[in-house]
C-alpha cells in the first residue's frame, strides 16, 4: 500500500532522484519551476525556485546536480537554485524543450527534447559527456521519458510516451553507444508509460500516466507486478531510502479543478511504498 510522504501538491511532480550522498529525495515541479527535496529521516521538506523550466536532474560528482532545462544542459546548485549553463544542443529550435533525463553508469547525462505544441516526431535523445560535448543518440522522438540501465550496464531503457512504448537498446558503457533498438514493453492507451527506474534484479518499474499504477517488468519485458496508485496521474519513480527499498512515486494535479482536487487528495503528492528488492545507487555526472 502506498503512503503519502509529501502532501504538498505539485502541478506536475517529476524526476524523483535519490541521493545516497545527501540522504535526500530530490524532485521537480516542472510548471512551477521549482526544485524540492525531502529528508525521509526527519520528514522535513525544502525547495528552491528555478530561473528556467527544468525537465530532469541528475547527481553531479563535483557537487550539486546536473539539469536538462528549456535552454539546454546546466549545473544546478540546490542551495540557491542557481543554474550555470553547460551546453545547448538545439539553439535553433526554440519550440523544443528538455524532458526526462538520467545519468548513465559511466557518468554521462542523457535527456530528450520534445516539441512545445502538438505532438510531432521532432525530438532527439541527447547524451551529454563529461567534457560537455553533446551527441544525438536517437532522433524522431515524440515524447521522451523514462530512462534507465540494467545492473550489468549492458541494456539501456528509453520511453517514448506518445508511442506508448518502452524501448530497450544494447549499451556500450565504455563508448556510450547504443544499438539494436527493440520494443521492451508496450502500454495500452489511455495509460502512457512515463518515468522509470531499474532495481538490483534488473526489473523495470514504470509509472503509468493516466493508468493509476506503477508496473514492474522483468528483464524480458513480462509484467511481474503492479502497484496501484491512489491518483490517476503517476509521473515517475525512484528507489531510495537508507536500504534503497523505498519506491518513491511522483504524481501530478495538472488540469484538475477545485472539486476534482477535493475528490483526489493524492494528486500532485509524493507517494512511497516499501518493496522487496532494493535499487542501486544513482550514478553521478562526471562533468
Amino acid at each position: 500500500m502506498t503512503d503519502v510522504v509529501v502532501a504538498r501538491r505539485c502541478v506536475v511532480g517529476e524526476g524523483p532522484l535519490w541521493s545516497v550522498r545527501d540522504g535526500l529525495l530530490y524532485w521537480l515541479d516542472i510548471p512551477e519551476q521549482r526544485l524540492r527535496w525531502l529528508d525521509p529521516a526527519t520528514g522535513a521538506t525544502e525547495g528552491r525556485s528555478l530561473p528556467d523550466v527544468v525537465g530532469s536532474i541528475g547527481l553531479r560528482a563535483t557537487g550539486g546536480l546536473v539539469a536538462a532545462t528549456r535552454n539546454g544542459f546546466a549545473a544546478l546548485q540546490p542551495a540557491t537554485g542557481e543554474l550555470s549553463y553547460l551546453h545547448d544542443p538545439e539553439p535553433d529550435r526554440p519550440e523544443h524543450y528538455f524532458n526526462d533525463g538520467k545519468v548513465d553508469p559511466a557518468g554521462r547525462f542523457w535527456a530528450g527534447t520534445l516539441n512545445d505544441g502538438p505532438p510531432t516526431a521532432t525530438g532527439t535523445l541527447w547524451r551529454l559527456d563529461a567534457d560537455h560535448g553533446c551527441h544525438p543518440m536517437r532522433r524522431g522522438v515524440i515524447c521522451p521519458n523514462g530512462l534507465g540501465w540494467s545492473p550489468d550496464a549492458r541494456t539501456m531503457y528509453f520511453t517514448d510516451s506518445r508511442r506508448y512504448t518502452i524501448f530497450a537498446f544494447d549499451f556500450d558503457a565504455e563508448s556510450g553507444r547504443i544499438g539494436n533498438a527493440r520494443v521492451f514493453a508496450s502500454v495500452t492507451p489511455p495509460a502512457d508509460p512515463d518515468g522509470l527506474c531499474v532495481d538490483s534484479e534488473g526489473c523495470v518499474y514504470s509509472a503509468q500516466w493516466g493508468g493509476a499504477q506503477v508496473v514492474r517488468y522483468d528483464p524480458a519485458g513480462r509484467v511481474v507486478g503492479t502497484i496501484p496508485v491512489p491518483t490517476r496521474l503517476a509521473t515517475s519513480v525512484a528507489l531510495g531510502g537508507p536500504d534503497l527499498r523505498t519506491l518513491f512515486i511522483t504524481t501530478a494535479s495538472i488540469g484538475l479543478d477545485a472539486a476534482q482536487l477535493a475528490a483526489d487528495p493524492a494528486a500532485g503528492t509524493v507517494l512511497a511504498v516499501t518493496v522487496d528488492t532494493p535499487g542501486v545507487p544513482e550514478p553521478m555526472f562526471a562533468g
